[in-house]
């Protein structure tokens, strides 16, 4: 007996602008097939006839009954996260999508294996010499990014986040080029930042250094050691909201020479 096999998708969650993507695919499903239809000398009836090749869903996509769309919808989406599950990137302008979530849905975990995309793109970040001064702390306890958003006075994201990575810099010595370790690790950060887009998932950048007290904090709470710095906290999650754009360009403070 045939058993369907379908790709496992469970594990995919898809950001609000690829979201949307699957009403517009669901869209041109419905206009694929009625092209298809009319071309073979379909016409539209009240009922399904098929020797009198007349069908009832041969009308516009908004005309169509929910239930029609919905499996247009269900198509498009699993299509959808299906590429997204074989590895593929599917975005719009990641760095245009890019908002700093601070509300997530507590009860939709973070996967070992988003993390590891997370922190695979955190490594491929550029630094100088490649010196890579960075380490990197993975956190999916909720005691812990409770405790996070209890010391870091602009980390309450983190009680409803279902992980968070500490980016910790390691300060350049001897005869490495030193003083770059911010650069570098932002550039990690920012890394992070926009695969976590790519993902569908939301993700807040939450200063660390140089403030000292926070410093502190967050170096006491997961015993960093010195000379590691704790840089930041970036708290991870499915967002539970859709905050608006707030970058945007600003051609009066380039300098064109």
């Amino acid at each position: 007996m045939y058993k369907p096999n379908p790709i496992d998708t469970s594990k995919i969650s898809l950001s609000g602008d690829i979201t949307a993507l699957s009403e517009v695919l669901a869209r041109n499903t419905h206009e694929v097939w009625s092209a298809g239809r009319i071309k073979d000398g379909w016409t539209y009836g009240d009922t399904r006839d098929d020797k009198k090749k007349q069908h009832p869903c041969l009308v516009t996509y908004d005309e169509l009954p929910e239930s029609e769309k919905d499996y247009d919808r269900a198509t498009a989406t699993q299509t959808l996260k299906a590429i997204v599950s074989l590895g593929f990137d599917i975005n719009k302008g990641l760095i245009e999508s890019r908002r700093s979530v601070r509300k997530f849905q507590a009860d939709k975990p973070v996967t070992r294996e988003q993390l590891n995309r997370l922190l695979e793109a955190a490594m491929f970040a550029p630094s100088a010499c490649n010196t890579r001064p960075w380490e990197f702390i993975a956190i999916t306890k909720r005691e812990t990014l409770n405790a996070i958003a209890n010391v870091h006075p602009y980390a309450k994201m983190c009680e409803t986040a279902t992980a968070a990575i500490i980016v910790v810099a390691i300060p350049q010595t001897g005869t490495m080029p030193e003083g770059y370790f911010p650069q570098d690790c932002a550039a990690a950060t920012q890394n992070i930042l926009l695969e976590a887009v790519s993902m569908g998932l939301g993700a807040c950048w939450c200063g660390v250094y140089p403030k000292e007290e926070r410093v502190s904090s967050i170096r006491d709470l997961l015993k960093i050691p010195e000379p590691k710095i704790p840089f930041n906290v970036i708290a991870i999650g499915i967002p539970d909201e859709s905050p608006v754009k707030r970058g945007f360009f600003e051609e009066n403070k380039i300098t064109y020479i």
